[in-house]
């Protein structure tokens, strides 16, 4: 009878680890990365204007790939949290030419724009990461004042539809991914999910939000998010976060490989912390 409860009880504690993964699986970026309990990071008016750099990917026109980026931001801006609707308002601005990724701090937040560019060669951030958005923030009150997105033009091709070319990156569902990280959102557990940290080429599965994604927006910007944070007229210096771990080439794990290494962690009585491999 010993044995047979150790299995019952190792079945048990599996449905029940299984159970929670998709419940609260999304996370959000905090202002201290080490206190879960700091302040997360968003924007607090709920609007933001983006601009696109001149410069545009060979395989793709410019015109196309802004309207693509365009469509994957406005994926999440007009979601409902609890039956209200909750939407985020964001402007594009046409494009500029000559600016760099990070923000000047002496210029203030109307100095500074949200940048959205290719960059063709010279990519700093790993050859596996797809792309990096940036995000300053305001280090007590977690919020954002600005936020620059980076695609990896110099070691992928990207295509607007990846239904008809398995081997390129699709671009909406990259933006869309990243468009997440853009109003505070970290990488989720749910391998279903947007926010998940891999994309192997070919897919599109993060064009379409899933509830995951939807609930992680919502503890941001929905009825029930936290208050904003006056400083007093103070401001904090600004702190600097990435979509780190890198959003970088990879494979969906199935259920069945979920299932294994639960088991397998489970019958050595050990802890193990999931890989991560995408920013």
């Amino acid at each position: 009878m010993r044995a047979l409860s150790g299995v019952m009880a190792l079945a048990s504690v599996l449905v029940s680890v299984l159970a929670s993964v998709p419940a609260d699986a999304f996370v959000l970026y905090r202002a201290d990365a080490k206190d879960p309990k700091s302040a997360p990071l968003r924007w607090f008016s709920l609007r933001a204007t983006l601009v696109f750099d001149v410069g545009a990917p060979e395989e793709i026109e410019a015109v196309p790939a802004r309207a693509a980026i365009e469509k994957s931001f406005r994926q999440w801006a007009t979601l409902k949290c609890d039956g209200e609707a909750t939407p985020f308002e964001l402007t594009f601005g046409g494009t500029v030419s000559g600016r760099e990724v990070g923000y000047l701090q002496d210029a203030g937040p109307s100095g500074n724009e949200n940048l959205v560019i290719w960059v063709p060669a010279g990519w700093a951030h790993g050859k596996k990461v797809l792309a990096l958005t940036s995000l300053t923030y305001d280090t007590k009150s977690g919020e954002i004042v600005d936020g620059d997105l980076e695609l990896n033009d110099a070691d992928y091709e990207f295509t607007l539809d990846a239904a008809l070319d398995k081997t390129a990156i699709d671009l909406r569902n990259t933006v869309t991914h990243e468009a997440g990280h853009f109003l505070g959102l970290d990488h989720s557990l749910e391998s279903e999910a947007t926010m998940f940290n891999t994309a192997p080429p070919g897919e599109i599965l993060k064009r379409d939000l899933l509830e995951d994604d939807v609930n992680g927006y919502c503890a941001l910007y929905g009825p029930d998010a936290p208050l904003k944070v006056i400083t007093g007229g103070t401001t904090a210096v600004p702190g600097t976060r990435t979509s780190n771990p890198a959003c970088s080439l990879g494979t969906r794990p199935s259920a069945s490989a979920w299932l294994l290494v639960v088991l397998f962690a489970l019958a050595l009585q050990a802890r193990r912390e999931p890989r991560v491999d995408r920013r």
